[in-house]
């Protein structure tokens, strides 16, 4: 079990399944760094009206890329790919993209030098260089795909 820090790079460790390092010793748990960013105050009202990334719709609800709006002291960017039949993508060659299917059977992602089929909860990472991209639908109904990119 642990906590992860959305904005930071730290994880910790609460419990850790009895895993043990690469010379064989229990892995290190970090309850007291743990105990210090748990914020008790915190309901489920506030995580769900709060906490919980809202994506703001734009055009047609049933396709296309709906985004997070950004979130103070967030490195990525969270993105919705609803996608019917085809969807056309880019990194820009400036960011990559993950891309993860939600729902649906699978999808194809198509880019100028290869292809690949992502079946349902599988994640893509689509490199920086890759520039325009297509999605292709190959499930019987809509497809959903989450796309995290970095803000840097």
């Amino acid at each position: 079990m642990e906590i992860i820090s959305s904005n930071t790079i730290f994880t910790f460790r609460l419990y850790d399944y009895l895993r043990k390092d690469k010379n064989g010793n229990p892995r290190p748990l970090h309850i007291r760094e743990a105990r210090q960013v748990i914020n008790p105050g915190i309901r489920s009202s506030m995580v769900k009206n709060q906490l919980i990334p809202q994506f703001v719709e734009a055009g047609d609800p049933g396709v296309g890329e709906n985004t997070v709006p950004g979130r103070e002291n967030s490195y990525t960017l969270i993105s919705r790919i609803k996608v019917k039949s085809t969807y056309e993508a880019g990194t820009k060659h400036e960011k990559f993209h993950l891309l993860t299917l939600v729902e649906g059977k699978s999808v194809e992602i198509n880019w100028k030098k290869g292809s690949h089929i992502l079946n349902f909860l599988e994640t893509i990472m689509v490199p920086a260089g890759t520039g325009r991209y297509m999605i292709t639908n190959r499930s019987d109904g809509p497809s959903e795909l989450l796309k995290v990119s970095v803000q840097i």
